[in-house]
């Protein structure tokens, strides 16, 4: 990666990065690694968008910058970036560096979603399944929720156990599913 990230290759930038954080062939600095993603990022690389805006999101390598962090979520999520897509989702809901707005958080987590993204599945499930910010609907969670568990994801795979055996009382709704589909995801 040394190489190409000298003659200014974004990917070569960005795998440098990576081997700079997981300390692969080179002693583990944070602050290089940034450096190293916002070079790539600059050249419009997503993934070293949404990297570097995880390293402003925790302060890792460099200064914590909430609003930074969301500028380069844009920018990676408006390339398609289905995590960068997630973690917008995140911060449009939480109003850590934007204003907090339940619609552009569901906006972005179905963008996500559409591309099978198992957290935005995840979050887009418990909104329907308690009516956050879209009409209550236990079934669409439920559906959110195995494509979720169909990728191995496991909080998903538990909750959508717990689902499909208990039903949820609150809403009034139950689940007509055999306990042996029930028993597949636990």
């Amino acid at each position: 990666y040394r190489r190409a990230a000298e003659q200014g290759n974004p990917m070569g930038q960005y795998g440098l990065g990576q081997c700079y954080v997981h300390g692969k062939g080179v002693p583990p600095d944070d602050r290089e690694a940034a450096r190293l993603y916002r070079l790539a990022a600059e050249q419009c690389l997503a993934v070293a968008q949404l990297n570097l805006g995880l390293c402003y999101r925790s302060g890792q390598g460099v200064k914590l910058d909430d609003v930074e962090a969301a500028r380069l979520f844009r920018l990676a999520a408006d390339q398609g970036d289905a995590d960068a897509q997630h973690m917008l989702g995140n911060i449009y809901r939480s109003g850590h560096g934007v204003e907090q707005d339940a619609h552009e958080s569901i906006r972005w987590w179905r963008l996500a979603a559409e591309q099978r993204n198992s957290k935005a599945l995840l979050a887009l499930a418990a909104c329907h399944k308690t009516g956050e910010g879209v009409r209550q609907s236990v079934s669409r969670a439920a559906c959110y929720l195995r494509l979720a568990a169909e990728q191995g994801h496991v909080p998903a795979l538990l909750q959508l156990g717990q689902l499909l055996l208990v039903g949820d009382p609150d809403a009034g709704a139950v689940l007509n599913i055999a306990l042996g589909e029930a028993a597949r995801f636990l």
